[in-house]
C-alpha cells in the first residue's frame, strides 16, 4: 500500500511540474507577445508624430513664404514704378509718343516681373530663425533623440526646403558638431552627417582606450560627438564594459530621453551619480535598439 502511494505522489509530481512548466511558458509568451506589440505601437505612435510635425512645418514654411511672396511683390511693383520716371525723364524730348510706348511696354511686362517676384520668394530658403516662435518647430526642437531615425527618415522624403528645416532640427536635438554656414543645401548636410558617424565610429573607442584622459575628459570628447556616439556608448554599456565617462556623456546626450523613461540622470559632469554597471547595463539592453539607427548613412 505504502508503495502505491508513494508511485501515486510521484506521478501527481510529476504532472504538477509538466502543468507549471506549461503555464510558465505560456505566461512568457503572453509577455513576449506584449512588449513585441507594445514596441511597434511605440514606433507607429512615433513615426504618425513625426510625419503630423512635418505636415504643421509644411504648413508654417507656406505661411513665411507667403508673406515673403506679398514683400517681393511690393518690392517689384516698387522698381516697375522707377522704371518708367526714369524713361520719361530721358525722353523728355517728345513725351507724346516714345514714353507712352515706353510705358505700356513696361505696364505688360509688370506681370512678369511679378511673376518672377512671386517665384523668387517660393523658391527663397526659409531660415530657422523665421520659424522660431511657430509652435511646430518648437515641438520639433523637444523632440528627444530617440526621434532623429525617424525625422533621417522623413527628411529623405522630403523635398529642399522642409529637409533643411529637418536637417537644422536634427542638429540641434542630436547636439551635432555641424555650423550652420557649413552646409547650403540638404545634399552638403547629408555628407556631414556621413562623416560624423564616420567620426564616432573612430573615436569612440579611441577615446574610452585612451590613458592620457581624465574620465571628465573622455567624457566631453565624447559629447562633442554628438548623437552619432550614443549607440557605441550604449554597446560599452550593454557588454559590460562601460565606465564613468560613458554614463555622464549618455546622461548629457540623452537628457530628455533618459527624464521620460524615469532613468535619473547627471545635469553635467561634476554632479554624476556614481556609476552603477548592473543599473546601465540593464538599461542599454532594454533600449538599445532604439538607438541603433543614429548610426544609419545616408547613401
Amino acid at each position: 500500500m505504502g508503495i502505491e502511494v508513494e508511485m501515486m505522489w510521484q506521478r501527481w509530481n510529476a504532472k504538477e511540474r509538466f502543468w507549471c512548466v506549461v503555464f510558465l511558458l505560456a505566461t512568457l509568451s503572453l509577455i513576449t507577445a506584449a512588449n513585441t506589440w507594445l514596441d511597434m505601437e511605440t514606433e507607429r505612435r512615433r513615426a504618425e508624430r513625426v510625419e503630423r510635425i512635418a505636415e504643421e512645418l509644411r504648413t508654417a514654411i507656406q505661411e513665411i513664404q507667403a508673406i515673403q511672396r506679398t514683400g517681393a511683390e511690393s518690392t517689384g511693383a516698387w522698381d516697375i514704378g522707377s522704371e518708367v520716371t526714369g524713361a520719361q525723364t530721358l525722353d523728355s524730348g517728345n513725351p507724346g509718343t516714345e514714353v507712352t510706348g515706353t510705358q505700356t511696354a513696361v505696364a505688360e511686362g509688370q506681370t512678369a516681373e511679378t511673376g518672377s517676384a512671386k517665384t523668387k520668394a517660393e523658391e527663397m530658403p526659409v531660415h530657422p530663425a523665421l520659424m522660431r516662435k511657430r509652435e511646430s518647430y518648437e515641438e520639433l526642437l523637444r523632440l528627444e533623440v530617440v526621434y532623429i531615425p525617424y525625422l533621417l527618415r522623413q527628411l529623405e522624403r522630403e523635398e529642399e526646403q522642409m529637409g533643411r528645416i529637418l536637417a537644422y532640427g536634427i542638429t540641434e536635438i542630436g547636439k551635432l558638431n555641424i555650423p550652420p554656414d557649413a552646409w547650403s543645401n540638404t545634399a552638403e548636410w547629408k555628407e556631414l552627417w556621413n562623416a560624423s558617424v564616420a567620426r564616432a565610429e573612430t573615436a569612440v573607442p579611441s577615446i574610452l582606450a585612451s590613458e592620457d584622459l581624465t574620465e571628465a575628459q573622455q567624457a566631453a570628447q565624447l559629447i562633442a560627438l554628438g548623437a552619432p556616439a550614443v549607440p557605441l556608448l550604449i554597446e560599452e554599456m550593454k557588454s559590460g564594459e562601460g565606465s564613468q565617462a560613458c554614463m555622464i556623456a549618455l546622461t548629457i546626450l540623452l537628457e530628455h530621453d533618459l527624464l521620460e523613461q524615469g532613468v535619473s540622470r547627471a545635469a553635467d559632469a561634476d554632479h554624476a551619480e556614481p556609476f552603477d554597471a548592473a543599473k546601465w547595463r540593464w538599461w542599454a539592453e532594454r533600449y538599445y535598439q532604439e538607438y541603433a539607427g543614429l548610426a544609419v548613412y545616408f547613401h
